[in-house]
């Protein structure tokens, strides 16, 4: 459900509600409207963000619903105060392809040392993670373990910035106001944060764009493991050999491929390319221009 409160628009969803086989999740029913429904609806853009087809629906019934542009927790964000002191870095999520390797978490942790020095660095993990990474931490890192939202929250409160990968950690960092950097490697930056999120930079490979891998049985996500290196200045120890063999990293070389950092008018051209788009999709056919490069700059 999305409501308006202090011009900000609250984003509240139900996950896991059991279902009868064959209902699609909710998450699903705006494609299944637009598309199945009412074919004369345009195929959503690739960059676009992920609520934007729900509100779409919802403006059917409230025309002036804003667009959701950030999202906020204001009654969590002020367990913060100012305690925050250390650096929080989450380098697990709940599939192995948006998992940080060892050699990616000991390389992020050297590089957010020297970002934040004197900073304690905390590895945010479930009981039982921290084994996982098998190798020595750099002086002034520890693990630090959560069983709980609550506890995790109580972990939040005392954090003055965030680095981490894609997972659901990451949007309670966001909605928080934590300082957030987001590594993506298979995952859409653009899709998977709302488009003016404060303080929050995305980090990926400049070569994938905001294009979306479905080598969902990956294990060795190359894309996530050389943002890393590229965003630390370390060698990346995975190999594109360990990858499957539809990986989109064997048709380029990511450790050519700059890490990308988000800039001031990234997004308001991606907006424009996405109107453009749109306005392409309703066009007759004999007036579509032949080819539109998404991520060609302006």
């Amino acid at each position: 459900m999305l409501r308006r409160a202090g011009g900000v628009v609250g984003v509240r969803s139900a996950h896991n509600l059991d279902r009868p086989p064959g209902l699609r999740a909710a998450k699903d029913l705006p494609e299944l409207a637009s598309r199945e429904f009412f074919p004369e609806f345009p195929a959503e853009a690739a960059d676009e963000f992920q609520l934007d087809p729900a509100w779409r629906v919802l403006r059917c019934l409230d025309p002036g619903l804003p667009r959701p542009q950030r999202l906020e927790l204001p009654g969590l964000a002020a367990l913060r105060g100012a305690r925050g002191s250390a650096i929080g870095l989450v380098p697990f999520a709940d599939e192995p392809r948006r998992n940080m390797d060892a050699a990616s978490v000991v390389a992020l942790a050297g590089e957010i040392a020297r970002r934040h020095p004197g900073d304690p660095i905390w590895i945010l993990v479930d009981p039982g993670e921290a084994a996982r990474i098998g190798a020595p931490l750099p002086p002034g890192v520890e693990f630090v373990s959560f069983a709980t939202l609550e506890e995790l929250i109580d972990r939040y409160a005392r954090l003055k910035a965030w680095y981490g990968t894609d997972t659901g950690p990451y949007h309670l960092a966001v909605a928080m106001g934590i300082p957030t950097t987001t590594f993506f490697g298979p995952t859409q930056p653009l899709r998977n944060s709302f488009p003016a999120q404060p303080d929050l930079e995305r980090v990926r490979l400049s070569v994938l764009g905001n294009e979306h891998c479905e080598q969902k049985q990956c294990a060795h996500p190359l894309c996530l493991h050389q943002a890393v290196a590229n965003f630390a200045g370390a060698p990346c120890a995975t190999r594109l050999q360990e990858t499957p063999a539809g990986c989109p990293c064997g048709f380029i070389h990511p450790t050519r491929s700059r890490a990308t950092h988000e800039d001031p008018h990234h997004q308001a051209r991606q907006d424009r390319r996405s109107a453009a788009r749109q306005a392409d999709a309703r066009a007759p056919a004999a007036e579509r221009p032949e080819c539109r490069d998404p991520f060609s700059r302006e």
